[in-house]
């Protein structure tokens, strides 16, 4: 998170990370859209200092998008994975009613609740009613009025992400991040009733016991891991079966991500269940299973047959030699010859272009609610 600093010459000389403690003095905040507010996770944080840390909530009037992160305090173990406790809650609550409650994106998927005591989406949903984006850790989504209290407070959310921050390629995960999410099909129907829902991403680090909740999710946009089930299915026929019909009981998808690490790439129980998701325009699949270069193309041949309005076919697969390989299909509306370029990166395939080894199409899993957006990327 702190990496995702910005210095910016206008306003003068302004960056958007700040302290919690720093807020008061750090007039160069003025004017920032996007800013990182980082608390110190110290329990014995003075109640008294907190009007004094919000009391200049015009520094915040610009802030339209911001990252909360809670870290450990100076001289302790930096990765350290923190749960808030009750002086960071009151801090955090007053901050949003005080300062923010008009930014429209939130990203505090590094900050983890004591579900026994917090409910993180009562935080949020009391307080920032123009909130389009949200990313939480799971804990702060698990309790089972979590998404009904976001329903009914933030009735513009266009976009929820469920993950635990990584640090140093470590998961940041606390107790209550390891328990199956409990979301419900009721939560979605009220969802989708209340707010403008449309993009749904699921961390492989957002554990789960069921995806029944797809039969009432209607976003456009899904993002999800079959590593995040709790107990692998022994009939794989049976399981891919059941999971196109629940990506089928959505008209409204168009783009999916799926994340299948140990699901091999080729025409198989998998390729034929999303091949039944006719809605698609846009499918990402990515696997670390050694796939054949020959079940790959067979995978993508299938699948650009099947879904008549897809556009874009996107993978990624480990190969006999074990490296992994990055492979893109995008539909042309003319057509195309079947000849294999020079270079051998590039084909034609069916009734669209192949490519191997070229820039990315939206796998990246990453969020960037609340962060500083990349520029001229693919």
């Amino acid at each position: 998170m702190i990496g995702n600093m910005s210095y910016q010459l206008e306003p003068a000389h302004s960056r958007n990370l700040v302290t919690f403690e720093d807020a008061p003095q750090n007039e160069q905040l003025r004017g920032v859209e996007q800013a990182v507010l980082v608390m110190q996770g110290n329990e014995h944080t003075d109640h008294r200092r907190l009007p004094e840390a919000v009391s200049k909530p015009g520094l915040w009037s610009q802030v339209s998008s911001l990252c909360l992160v809670l870290t450990a305090p100076r001289g302790q173990e930096p990765f350290r994975t923190l749960t808030a406790c009750r002086c960071h809650i009151e801090a955090t609550k007053l901050f949003f009613n005080t300062c923010v409650s008009n930014i429209i994106e939130l990203n505090m998927a590094s900050f983890h609740f004591d579900c026994n005591n917090t409910n993180g989406c009562q935080i949020v949903a009391s307080a920032l009613p123009h909130l389009r984006a949200l990313a939480l850790a799971p804990c702060g989504v698990n309790q089972d009025d979590s998404l009904t209290l976001l329903a009914r407070g933030c009735r513009h959310l266009e976009e929820l992400d469920v993950r635990a921050e990584r640090d140093s390629n470590r998961v940041c995960q606390c107790e209550f991040c390891r328990v199956p999410l409990r979301f419900s099909e009721a939560d979605f129907k009220e969802l989708h009733g209340t707010t403008m829902l449309r993009r749904l991403s699921l961390d492989d680090t957002a554990k789960m016991s069921s995806l029944t909740f797809l039969n009432e999710c209607r976003v456009t946009e899904l993002q999800f891991s079959l590593r995040s089930l709790e107990q692998e299915s022994t009939d794989a026929a049976g399981f891919f079966f059941s999971l196109s019909r629940l990506l089928r009981s959505n008209p409204r998808l168009r783009q999916l991500t799926i994340e299948a690490r140990d699901t091999p790439l080729r025409q198989n129980e998998f390729a034929e269940g999303l091949a039944t998701v006719s809605t698609l325009r846009h499918l990402c699949v990515l696997t670390e299973s050694i796939t054949t270069e020959h079940h790959a193309t067979s995978f993508f041949t299938f699948m650009q047959a099947e879904l008549p309005l897809l556009e874009v076919l996107h993978a990624h697969y480990m190969d006999v030699r074990r490296e992994m390989q990055h492979v893109t299909w995008l539909r042309k509306r003319k057509p195309v010859l079947t000849t294999r370029l020079d270079n051998g990166e590039q084909r034609c395939l069916g009734r669209g272009v192949y490519f191997v080894n070229r820039p990315c199409f939206g796998c990246y899993r990453r969020t960037f609610i609340g962060l500083t957006k990349p520029r001229n990327r693919v």
